[in-house]
């Protein structure tokens, strides 16, 4: 599972909101499962959410934590 900073979710909302999350990644196997559940142990405080295609998603502003895609 690789994080990236600052990344923009643009392309990944259906309204094309141009907000960025804070930190980002993709699930793209099932070892990226058990690498975000050790993630989340160790930063429990970090706002967390998990987004698939993006079409029910409004976003307003940047997310001041770390989006999965999960698509």
């Amino acid at each position: 599972m690789q994080i990236q900073e600052n990344y923009s979710l643009k392309a990944l909302n259906s309204f094309g909101v141009d907000v960025s999350a804070r930190l980002f990644t993709k699930i793209n196997m099932a070892s990226d499962i058990d690498d975000l559940i050790q993630w989340r142990k160790q930063h429990a405080d970090t706002p967390c959410l998990l987004l698939g295609g993006g079409s029910n998603m409004l976003f307003r502003d940047d997310f001041e934590g770390l989006v999965v895609s999960v698509s």
